[in-house]
């Protein structure tokens, strides 16, 4: 990895999933990602399903693509090493002026489809 990680927080369980939050100072600019890694179900078939939320405190023009590439392959290390083996993760990436100040509450699934 080109970065160094800090994990602020994680729980999760296969039941539910895992969750994790890590941060960096990445080339000068503050960096946190939020991971989530879906739990096992039968319709995603034998992979895990990885979302990674990522808030840079930079301009929007201040980095080059580049940066954003070695960043996210910071990151899919850190899941196949931490998390789950899997070949593709979704992400978000957002910049701000701050990082947010986060304390994790609690993950899962919500069902919102129809009971009747």
């Amino acid at each position: 990895m080109k970065f160094e990680w800090k994990l602020k927080s994680g729980a999760g369980e296969d039941a539910i999933g895992y969750q994790r939050v890590y941060e960096t100072l990445a080339d000068d600019t503050p960096v946190l990602a939020l991971l989530y890694c879906f739990p096992k179900f039968k319709e995603f078939g034998d992979g895990k399903l990885v979302l990674a939320t990522v808030f840079f405190r930079c301009d929007k023009n201040q980095k080059k693509e580049s940066f954003f590439s070695e960043i996210l392959s910071d990151i899919g290390n850190l899941v196949n090493s931490t998390l789950n083996k899997t070949d593709r993760m979704f992400t978000q990436l957002f910049y701000c002026k701050e990082l947010p100040d986060i304390e994790y509450l609690n993950h899962g699934d919500f069902f919102i489809g129809d009971i009747s």
